[in-house]
């Protein structure tokens, strides 16, 4: 039996295992629900709402392929395991990433009597970065793989469920998404289109205010995290809309967002950066008011409790706004940068482990001189919120204040009278011990981080921004 083992990649088109799979015969699309990975971890309802979403389009287009999706709970390696038993000859195509570490039975995979077949989403040593020009060369050249005809088993195991129904409840921590981006291939192709044909020509404006920023924004970065869309197929339609540019800001937006894609790349397909030469520290463990205080969105910093509570209802933040956010919880409340990892992670429909990681790395140490604009969360506010639209739009208490009162409420003569708390803590000491993380940093600054492509820090901030 041939097995398309999907986890990170929920599409049809451009998809090599599936390709690879049909050319051996009858073909079983397989998605496993990991306990390891669905209980207790970072991974919230709302992400299993947008994967449910996703399994449901990808089963209606292997359907129509003559295909048919089966959908497991449990441990890969016993899955596999079970198919074996009942198949007998078995192989597994999946592409390889590195979260595959922490599966020990591919260490000895004669022991396992299951033939693993990874593909790597590209075709060269990662060891061996390509500059961005070669690499859109090399991604121009390569072709989109079309989904093939498929043969399915013709008898199949009663523990495989065809449907998705019984698996919408199976996580319940966590807060699903009022107003979220939904997930599947077919929503992940008109995102892509509406963004080519016409809104890329604001892409990366800032001016006009973080309001704007999820119309400015490809919005893709869901879409990308989970598999619906490969980055192959969003680079060369991107490029073709980049030679089709007709005016200096199209290329120039059109360029940005192609850097970012780059950007992307090195952080999640290649073991480019080493953060071993970052300053490291252990932060403190929140207690239970500052957690609540946190999670509810009311530390009393508006622009920070505006962003946590955006990303509450939306699940996406424009990369600034991260910033802010990561920088007010790993320095100015010296909160331990696990804990950050998965406060943000569990709310980030985006939520991709390597980006997020080195976000979070980058923000706690500071390394990055593109940063400095985010260092007072008041300041931070006036300048990303000038007016308040988006804090009033997300803390009511706020909505009478002028401009002049709106980023600091503690400073109106009214002040008790809003309903909202005072600061968790003080801004000004905030801003000083940013300051001094940032001075530590520099003194320290990237000596022993090897960067041989291109300026990480600026990586890093443009990651979420796709």
């Amino acid at each position: 039996m041939n097995i398309v083992w999907y986890r990170r990649d929920l599409r049809v088109n451009d998809h090599l295992p599936l390709s690879m799979a049909a050319k051996y015969g009858e073909v079983l699309p397989l998605y496993i629900i990991e306990p390891r990975l669905w209980q207790g971890g970072i991974l919230s309802a709302r992400h299993l709402a947008f994967v449910l979403e996703s399994l449901e389009e990808l089963s209606n287009r292997l359907a129509g392929l003559g295909g048919r999706l089966y959908v497991t709970l449990g441990n890969p390696e016993e899955v596999f395991k079970k198919l074996r038993q009942e198949y007998g000859a078995t192989r597994v195509f999946f592409y390889k990433t590195r979260e595959m570490a922490d599966f020990p039975f591919f260490d000895n995979p004669e022991k396992s009597d299951i033939q693993f077949e990874p593909t790597l989403p590209y075709t060269f040593e990662s060891r061996n970065i390509p500059s961005k020009a070669k690499w859109l060369k090399m991604m121009e050249g390569e072709d989109e793989i079309a989904p093939p005809k498929l043969a399915s088993p013709g008898r199949l195991p009663p523990w495989l469920s065809d449907t998705l129904g019984k698996f919408r409840s199976y996580h319940d921590g966590g807060e699903l998404i009022p107003a979220g981006q939904p997930g599947g291939e077919r929503n992940a192709e008109e995102t892509l289109q509406s963004f080519l044909k016409g809104r890329y020509e604001k892409y990366g404006r800032s001016e006009d205010g973080i309001l704007k920023a999820s119309n400015y924004s490809s919005r893709l970065s869901p879409y990308l995290s989970w598999g619906n869309l490969s980055l192959k197929t969003v680079v060369k339609k991107s490029l073709g809309e980049l030679r089709e540019a007709r005016t200096a800001e199209q290329q120039k937006a059109m360029t940005l967002f192609l850097d970012r894609l780059y950007s992307r790349f090195i952080a999640c397909e290649t073991c480019c950066y080493e953060m071993d030469g970052l300053p490291s520290s252990k932060g403190i463990a929140w207690n239970s008011v500052e957690e609540e205080r946190i999670r509810m969105g009311r530390t009393g910093i508006p622009i920070i409790d505006a962003a946590i509570l955006s990303l509450r209802k939306t699940g996406w933040l424009p990369s600034s706004l991260r910033a802010v956010l990561t920088i007010f919880l790993c320095i100015g409340l010296r909160l331990d940068k696990q804990m950050v990892k998965e406060f943000l992670g569990s709310l980030l429909l985006d939520y991709d482990p390597c980006i997020l990681t080195r976000e979070v790395e980058k923000c706690a140490s500071l390394s990055g001189r593109n940063l400095s604009g985010y260092f007072h969360p008041v300041r931070s506010g006036k300048k990303l919120d000038r007016e308040g639209v988006f804090i009033k739009r997300h803390i009511p208490e706020l909505n009478s204040l002028s401009a002049k009162y709106v980023h600091e409420p503690w400073s109106y003569p009214g002040f008790y009278t809003l309903g909202y708390p005072v600061p968790l803590k003080d801004p000004e000491s905030i801003y000083k011990a940013i300051k001094l993380t940032a001075a530590d940093s520099g003194n320290k600054s990237n000596k022993n981080v090897t960067n041989p492509v291109g300026n990480w820090e600026q990586i890093v901030m443009d990651l979420s921004e796709e």
